[in-house]
């Protein structure tokens, strides 16, 4: 089972894609998630607040971990969501408070910006971030107003 795959059932995998862990490549992250935000529908607005989770998750998975490596990008059509799943072989870790300093606004920006978020530490190690968008689908059969 792949780092992406593990605790998820469903859903169709558009996309996976390599980034060197450097933040010279936030744009080109920013680009995977516009193309593949817009194949799935994703408008405008909920297109930028993917962008903005991804690219914070993918910024705090290149600054705060010890072990360096390139970050892996899914893109997910799960159906009913459209999800980006980062890995990265480092260990999620919060600043202490003390080294926290103005900073410290990323996990609270994707919690904001994205309707689900969820984070893993892997049994084979690294980190699994994984931020979804749920899709806007017409009213179910019936509930339509008369």
């Amino acid at each position: 089972m792949t780092a992406a795959a593990v605790g998820f059932t469903g859903g169709r995998v558009l996309a996976k894609q390599v980034f060197p862990s450097d933040f010279r490549s936030l744009s080109a992250i920013r680009d995977f998630v516009e193309k593949w935000g817009k194949e799935v529908g994703l408008g405008e607005e909920q297109r930028y607040r993917m962008k903005l989770a991804v690219s914070e998750a993918c910024a705090n998975a290149m600054e705060h971990p010890e072990e360096k490596s390139d970050l892996t990008l899914w893109a997910w059509d799960r159906g009913d969501r459209f999800t980006v799943d980062l890995w990265h072989a480092g260990e999620f870790r919060v600043k202490s408070g003390q080294n926290r300093g103005h900073r410290g606004m990323g996990l609270p920006l994707m919690l904001a910006s994205v309707d689900e978020t969820a984070f893993a530490c892997l049994p084979e190690g690294g980190t699994r971030v994984s931020l979804s968008m749920f899709l806007k689908v017409g009213s179910p059969p019936g509930l339509q107003e008369s």
